[in-house]
């Protein structure tokens, strides 16, 4: 039987430790400094219907792209880490500078394979033959009960859903501008 369980507590482990220590949002220009930077440009940025997305493949994985609008886009990567653990990484960036405007981090534990992105481009579990369902973790934020093991702390819970909604509220004033 204790075989069976081998790298549960090894993911239980890194799952807690990156969800402590790496897991949240890091805001590096808010829309106000971007906008007093680029003068007169904010003005004229208009949303991007939905479903503009492609799909970035390089050496180092794929990215998935969202327009926001002509300047600014949504960034995912799916980063595999040891024992089924999942980085999720979104970032808004400046197209046009590659600058990064903010970054939210979150950890998931899949036992079907992990996360990638599929040909639509879609971020998607990777299934694989193994079902180990002690294996699943939901974001870092997710209630406990539904979980194995680690019991989140309620005020880092708190603190990642406050961040990510922070990061999605950050991320559709970025996407809005003022408009024509």
């Amino acid at each position: 039987m204790g075989l069976l369980f081998w790298d549960w507590l090894p993911m239980e482990i890194s799952y807690k430790n990156k969800c402590e220590n790496e897991a949240g949002l890091t805001q590096y220009k808010t829309p106000e400094e971007w906008q007093a930077e680029n003068p007169g440009v904010w003005e004229t940025l208009t949303p991007m219907p939905r479903f503009n997305e492609e799909v970035i493949r390089s050496q180092g994985g794929s990215v998935l792209r969202s327009r926001l609008n002509e300047r600014f886009a949504k960034d995912v990567t799916a980063i595999h880490h040891w024992f089924t653990v999942d980085e999720i990484r979104t970032q808004i960036v400046d197209m046009q500078t590659n600058t990064t405007m903010a970054v939210h981090v979150d950890f998931r534990a899949h036992p079907s394979g992990g996360l990638s992105f599929n040909s639509f481009g879609e971020l998607c579990f990777v299934l694989a033959r193994n079902f180990r369902f002690w294996m699943a973790k939901g974001n870092c934020y997710a209630a406990n009960n539904i979980y194995w093991g680690w019991q989140k702390p309620q005020e880092l819970r708190e603190r990642l859903g406050m961040e990510s909604s922070r990061f999605y509220d950050l991320m559709e004033n970025f996407k809005r501008g003022v408009g024509k």
